[in-house]
């Protein structure tokens, strides 16, 4: 490459980051990264939404796990209380001879019971979580006013499903919120790495549960296609964060430590050229997919060092669709997510980081 990645960002760069870093109360907001969509803000502080929702884990680990309780838990939630118990408690179906009792024995198992006290000690009262996701959902109606905004619904699971979902039902598994020191985390049976831990908390709850509702609906194509629509397709998502969260931290949005965010801002350039350089913006390659997208502590690819940040793909598809709204004011969010022209937004985003 022409450039090298470097480790530490110049001062001026980290002021501009440490500005939105740090939060917006009281500040200028022009200062954002996107700044505030004052009018969908005001629309949907009027609207007064409020999501729905129910707390299958207190109603399960408050109440003896009889029959009856089955039956009324089925009858409660529906299409969704057969994906709890055969997809992420493995029970089987419903509709299962004696199902009740696997349940009863699941509730009553020592070990679940301590996860649900922990879990119970952070999430008893909801309600701040709650009045944030009608926040961000409230600004997704007003966006897309004709579209059904799922039910929450909080369960314990066994660590595989954070945010299961149906067409009426997106769910939050609160045991993959307890905090970095909640010890079975790294028992051998569970063994999550230690880069995921530190946003395996309450800060991400919400963010994360927009996240996996955004995914619902603009979940990026699964078949092969150029590295460039996929980061562009990710990116979307997270600009749709933008306008839904509208004032909170990059950081939380990208599940990504201040050092790794503020990595990023100062290779960008270097990033971008690396892109460019190895061509990697028409590769279809499954490997290429796993080095730039997906989870791990650093992006393990030549030339990128071990203090880089991770999934720089998406952080790269990111930047270029906040370019392509910035330098395009009239195109609407709905436009933006419909679009299936991903070079004409990299073109009309005039994204040449230097």
């Amino acid at each position: 490459m022409g450039s090298k990645f470097i480790k530490y960002i110049h001062l001026i760069n980290l002021l501009a980051v440490v500005i939105f870093l740090n939060g917006c109360d009281g500040c200028n907001t022009t200062n954002l990264p996107v700044k505030p969509d004052k009018k969908a803000l005001q629309a949907s502080e009027q609207q007064k939404y409020e999501v729905q929702l129910e707390r299958l884990d207190q109603e399960l680990f408050e109440s003896t796990a009889t029959e009856a309780l089955y039956n009324k838990m089925e009858a409660k939630y529906g299409y969704f209380w057969g994906i709890y118990l055969n997809h992420i408690l493995g029970i089987g179906n419903p509709s299962g001879k004696n199902n009740w009792e696997a349940l009863q024995s699941f509730t009553g198992n020592k070990e679940i019971r301590g996860l649900y006290s922990k879990s119970n000690s952070i999430y008893r009262d909801f309600t701040p979580y709650k009045e944030e996701l009608s926040k961000g959902l409230s600004l997704y109606q007003y966006y897309f006013p004709k579209t059904f905004l799922p039910k929450i619904v909080t369960f314990i699971g066994l660590f595989d499903f954070a945010h299961p979902f149906t067409d009426s039902v997106l769910g939050i598994g609160l045991e993959c919120y307890l905090g970095a020191d909640f010890k079975p985390y790294r028992a051998s049976n569970i063994n999550y790495p230690e880069y995921k831990l530190k946003f395996m908390n309450k800060h991400y709850v919400v963010s994360n549960t927009l996240k996996a509702f955004a995914y619902s609906m603009y979940e990026p194509s699964s078949t092969r296609q150029p590295f460039l629509n996929r980061i562009i397709q990710e990116g979307r998502i997270l600009y749709l964060l933008d306008r839904l969260m509208p004032l909170v931290h990059d950081t939380i949005k990208m599940e990504y430590t201040t050092e790794q965010l503020q990595w990023c801002y100062a290779n960008e350039p270097q990033i971008w050229a690396h892109f460019i350089d190895k061509k990697q913006l028409f590769s279809t390659s499954v490997d290429d997919y796993s080095r730039y997208l997906k989870e791990a502590p650093f992006t393990a690819a030549p030339d990128f060092p071990s203090e880089s940040a991770p999934r720089t793909g998406i952080w790269t598809g990111w930047q270029i669709v906040r370019k392509y709204m910035q330098k395009n004011p009239t195109v609407t969010l709905p436009q933006l997510m419909r679009e299936k022209d991903y070079q004409k937004i990299l073109k009309l985003s005039g994204y040449k980081p230097r």
